[in-house]
């Protein structure tokens, strides 16, 4: 999605990216492997499991910050007080 609006020929470069993704993928196993790393992949596992819960509270605070943002713009452009102030 980037080099192709630059009308570049992507053919060569698409297969260094699978390339790079199966080491990614080595060396993550070779690190989930040692001891030290036990915490770290606790920790990893714990948040993808909770994603569909964070997803879902992520849009549940967008919405109610949508909702209060309504409602302050109706009280904060109130035509009515707006217009029975007077600036001298």
């Amino acid at each position: 999605w980037i080099i192709h609006p630059l009308q570049r020929n992507v053919g060569p470069l698409r297969n260094l990216t699978v390339l790079r993704a199966f080491r990614l993928i080595r060396i993550a196993r070779v690190v989930r492997s040692l001891p030290q790393f036990k915490e770290m992949w606790l920790l990893i596992r714990g948040l993808m499991e909770s994603g569909r819960t964070l997803f879902w509270t992520a849009v549940v605070i967008a919405f109610v910050n949508y909702i209060f943002g309504i409602a302050f713009m109706f009280i904060a452009t109130d035509r009515d007080l707006y217009l029975t102030r007077r600036i001298h």
